[in-house]
């Protein structure tokens, strides 16, 4: 069953016409996927999808990988996933340093 669906997927990407890149990407990301997914990937519920994810260790991967199941329920099972439930996971952002008046004339 999971054959049929990514056999779908591949042939519905490549008629969107996207670049090799994000080609690759999508279906990569949707054969993870499925492979951990079991037999009806359709029915799983979010619970399900994000204990799937927690398997990705990094960040960029987890969000490429989300978004290319919120591309593949959509066009596949017509099923539109909610991106509160499934939400991107958030990039840690650096705090710039504060200099005083004399560390900034240093520099």
């Amino acid at each position: 069953m999971q054959e049929q669906y990514l056999k779908e997927w591949m042939t519905f990407i490549h008629h969107k016409r996207f670049s090799i890149s994000t080609y690759q990407s999508y279906s990569s990301s949707v054969e993870w996927f499925l492979k951990r997914a079991g037999d009806n990937p359709k029915d799983l519920t979010y619970h399900q999808i994000r204990t799937i994810l927690l398997e990705v260790k990094e960040k960029n991967t987890c969000n490429a990988i989300i978004t290319a199941i919120r591309q593949f329920y959509l066009h596949i099972f017509n099923r539109e996933l909610d991106y509160r439930q499934l939400p991107y996971t958030k990039k840690q952002r650096k705090v710039q340093p504060i200099y005083s008046n004399e560390e900034a004339i240093k520099i």
